[in-house]
């Protein structure tokens, strides 16, 4: 009788262990789907704002009667000027020179 109640408390405690178990997998897969889900409506707002923006910057090209492809000229212009700039720089020597030998 004894080894029966003990097998029976053992069946029940496995029972709940696996119940357990279980729980915490649907606790851990509506986790995953709350992720899943935050990031979609993330992406969504990301989208709307680009949206948004591109709208925005048509109206701003419309006021100033510039067309988007002479914007982009202007921006790609400037860019490259940028960069000759960048390049024209003297550069800073990455070793100190040793002044008390000849600089060839």
């Amino acid at each position: 009788k004894e080894e029966d109640k003990k097998e029976e408390d053992k069946k029940e405690e496995d029972k709940k262990e696996e119940d357990k178990k279980e729980e915490n997998k649907k606790e851990e897969n509506k986790k995953e789907e709350n992720k899943k889900e935050e990031n979609k409506k993330e992406e969504n707002k990301k989208e709307e704002n680009k949206k948004e923006e591109e709208k925005s910057i048509e109206e701003k090209l419309k006021e100033i009667n510039m067309s988007k492809k002479k914007a982009e000229m202007i921006l790609n212009a400037l860019n490259n000027i940028e960069f000759q700039y960048i390049q024209q720089l003297k550069r800073k020597a990455s070793k100190k020179i040793d002044k008390s030998k000849p600089d060839w």
